[in-house]
């Protein structure tokens, strides 16, 4: 939201960067310009940059030392945020009896209802929840 409104600032004034404005050589050009709206934004941008990179920092180190959540991260995709979400929504695997009951317990397996003659299916309210956070 705050590159946004840099970026329509910039649109607002017609002037074209010629950088790309989230990389050093841009953000040295932002600090040039003396904007005042550009000005006001920057230092949230900071703030926000460096409280992420600590937090992403922390999910890096908690993923080390579990081993179960560093071998999630071998999967393409899931990266630490995701692996340290699915190792504490499992908890201990070995009290599923088998691959069908953890993925039933995830809500991979779509439910199955049928009335009168037709079938339906749906994901639990339970994977749609997690869902939201990959």
């Amino acid at each position: 939201m705050l590159k946004n409104r840099v970026q329509a600032e910039f649109a607002k004034r017609g002037i074209k960067p010629g950088v790309p404005l989230w990389t050093r050589e841009g953000r040295i050009r932002l600090d040039g310009l003396e904007l005042e709206a550009v000005d006001q934004v920057l230092p949230v941008m900071d703030v926000l940059d460096r409280q992420i990179k600590e937090i992403s920092w922390g999910l890096k180190r908690m993923c080390g030392e579990d081993s179960r959540a560093s071998l999630l991260t071998t999967i393409p995709g899931v990266g630490y945020y995701i692996a340290l979400l699915l190792v504490s929504e499992i908890g201990d695997i070995r009290r599923f009896p088998d691959s069908e009951k953890l993925c039933s317990y995830a809500g991979l397996v779509p439910r199955v209802r049928r009335s009168g003659g037709g079938i339906s299916a749906a994901y639990t309210d339970r994977a749609r929840a997690q869902n939201q956070w990959s």
